[in-house]
Order: structure tokens, then sequence, then C-alpha cells
């Protein structure tokens, strides 16, 4: 069934079979599949779908000295799509039991964010309820998100929509620290900086302001380019875990530190404006 059709309501709150004795980490990876991320004459969708493939390949098959790899039965995996709706394209799943690849994703329609960042939230409530439940212990989820796009369904700034999601995202920013409940991450591609809203702000600028500065990386400026996004995440998770699952930026730097890259030529529509 094409994934774009495909809307899976009602997720499981944590894997079944979990091997209780071991410390769980759950990851989202969030993927923005609107139009933009079709728009020519250089598509995103292309490089999306060849770096969700290539992760799941590395998380399924690390290497054997990695802590990702001693931890296959402990990580758990979802990913989420979205455009107009949110998709489930891969329910919570030890990497070590992931699918060789999921299906193709294809570009098209409007970029509910807030619907699709709401969706990713109760996720990440809900598998570490479930943990709970069972008295397994578990470090901070979190989600990764990539995109290109503005969030149009949370428009405008400090709108019913936008302050209700902004509400639930201050679990997730570190504002509010003895609340917080998981970590985010938002992987932007050019298109999120180049690409205005009719209040002048990028889709990037809109993130920063929904879940701070520091939680917004320009793909190929503050983070290795579309080739190599698969292995950054890797390298983050296993460094992450390793680090005992809560100190976001060191992992970061760790990652960027395994995997030196070129940065891109600094553009002033790049620089975000936050306030």
């Amino acid at each position: 069934m094409d994934v774009q059709e495909r809307v899976k309501v009602g997720a499981t709150n944590f894997v079944q079979g979990v091997a209780d004795h071991k410390r769980r980490f759950a990851f989202v990876v969030l993927i923005d599949v609107s139009g933009s991320t079709s728009r020519l004459p250089d598509p995103d969708i292309h490089r999306i779908n060849n770096a969700v493939n290539e992760l799941i390949k590395l998380l399924k098959d690390p290497p054997k000295d990695s802590t990702v790899y001693a931890n296959r039965d402990a990580i758990d995996l979802s990913i989420i799509a979205y455009n107009e709706q949110v998709m489930d394209i891969l329910d919570w799943t030890e990497v070590k039991d992931l699918p060789d690849h999921v299906e193709e994703m294809r570009g098209k329609g409007g970029t509910h964010m807030g619907d699709a960042l709401e969706y990713a939230v109760d996720k990440c409530i809900r598998i570490n309820e479930g943990y709970a439940s069972r008295s397994i212990t578990n470090g901070m989820p979190h989600i990764i998100h990539l995109t290109d796009g503005i969030p149009t369904d949370l428009l405008p700034i400090d709108g019913p929509a936008w302050n209700a999601i902004r509400a639930k995202l201050s679990r997730f920013d570190g504002r509010t620290k003895d609340l917080k409940r998981a970590n985010i991450l938002h992987f932007c591609a050019p298109k999120a900086y180049s690409v205005k809203a009719e209040n002048g702000k990028s889709g990037a600028e809109l993130l920063a302001l929904l879940t701070g500065k520091n939680t917004v990386l320009a793909i190929g400026k503050d983070m290795p380019p579309f080739e190599q996004l698969a292995q950054f995440v890797t390298v983050f998770m296993d460094s992450l875990i390793a680090g005992g699952n809560d100190d976001v930026p060191e992992s970061v730097e760790d990652a960027k530190r395994q995997l030196p890259f070129d940065e891109t030529e600094s553009d002033p529509d790049d620089e975000l404006e936050v306030g």
C-alpha cells in the first residue's frame, strides 16, 4: 500500500517481548514528505529515501565494537512521515529486528508539521508509560526531525495552534527540565532557511522559536550533508547512549568530530534570527 495513503492510529505503547533487564532507548525519526521535498530542480525526496534506508542498514548491522551493537536489543525505533497526514512508516521496533528497507516515500501535499510534532510527542509519552508499566528503566526518548518546510498548520505565531504545540513542546526544549520527557533535534535542509512564511521568518527560524535555537541544525552547515546523514544519526545515537543518553549538544559535537565535512558557504539567509 502507498505509504501516503496509510494512516495508522493508536500505536503500541512499547515493544513486545523486550529484554526487561536492560535499560532501553527510544528514538523517533520524523520525516517531512510534503510537496516542497519534490520541488524541482533539486528535489530532496530522493536523498531522504536514501538516507532513511541507509540509516536502517547501519542500525541493523552496526560495527561490532559500537555501543549501538551492544544495545541492539534495547534500542526502539519508530519512523513517522508527514505531509497533510501523519503516517507511521515503522512502528516501534528493536533495531536488531528492523526490516531491510521501508517503502519509498513520495513528496506531496502541505506541511502539517504541528500535527506531526504532536503525534511524535505523544508516541514518546506512550512508550515512556509502557516502560514504566513494566518497571523497565529507560533513557530520555529523542525525536530526530528532518524537514525543509514551514509549519503551515501552526501559523500565525501566538495563535491558538502555535501556543498549544509550543506548550506541549516546552517539555522537550530544556526550559522546563523538571518536567522534561524527551529531546528533539530538527535537521533542516537548505529550503528550510531560504523559503519564508508570510511573517518573513523561515521554517528553521520558526522551529527555533518553538524549541530553542540549539535544537535546529542546518544540513551541510551545522552537520554533514545529506550523503552522510544516516552516518551522522548513527554516530550521534551511539555517542548519546554511551554517554548516558542526555547530553545532546556533546553528542552532536562528537558526531561532527567523527564525521568531518566541508561546510557549505554561509549565506545571510541561513542565519537564525529568533525573537
